[in-house]
């Protein structure tokens, strides 16, 4: 059993190899970004080495992470940053390596908020999330629905219509949702406000 003082040890050591993998991640999605007109090809191909060698850098560091947590957070962040600069395929694959690390986090609030977080994170890189996976947030239903379904404004009619529906039951959130679904339906956002002003949301 770990001491307070050991466990404080290990979190900060976990916390600061998040950190670096996030600043390799900058530095990775900075090189992507750089404009490349009137570059020489070798000058490119030199980035694109770079740019690799940085992602896979990131990842190995992610998964020298002890803490399944962070693990999963610093994943997660890779799998954003790799979508953010087009490598969608890979992306795809590093979520999916979160996920399951998410899975095998023992506390269910831990659990529920890492799988929160990386339904957000792949909502944000255009990147559907599968429906079975938000069956796997059991702990603060209310408000991590919220978040998901927050994040959910520019999904396809089919998913949104599902995301929607999971929030049925959670009275705190009502009000909230109405606002979400009046922002992505404006042409109905009168009949919404009758809605809400009749049931006192």
């Amino acid at each position: 059993m770990l001491s307070d003082a050991a466990r404080r040890c290990c979190q900060t050591l976990q916390e600061d190899a998040v950190r670096r993998c996030k600043k390799m991640l900058s530095d990775a999605v900075k090189h992507e970004e750089e404009d490349g007109s009137g570059c020489q090809l070798s000058i490119m191909k030199d980035k694109i080495i770079c740019t690799t060698k940085l992602f896979e850098e990131s990842i190995e560091v992610a998964k020298s992470i002890y803490d399944i947590s962070f693990k999963s957070q610093a994943l997660s962040t890779i799998a954003s940053a790799l979508a953010q600069s087009g490598k969608i395929d890979e992306a795809t694959k590093l979520f999916e390596e979160s996920i399951e690390v998410a899975k095998s986090i023992y506390d269910g609030s831990d659990r529920s908020q890492a799988i929160t977080k990386i339904i957000i994170m792949q909502l944000k890189s255009e990147i559907c999330y599968s429906k079975d996976l938000i069956k796997m947030v059991t702990r603060n239903m209310g408000n991590n629905l919220l978040d998901i379904v927050s994040n959910s404004l520019n999904v396809t009619k089919n998913l949104w219509n599902y995301t929607k529906k999971q929030c049925i039951g959670y009275l705190e959130i009502s009000y909230s949702v109405c606002s979400l679904i009046a922002k992505r339906h404006p042409k109905y956002s009168l009949e919404i406000a009758d809605l809400i002003l009749k049931y006192n949301f």
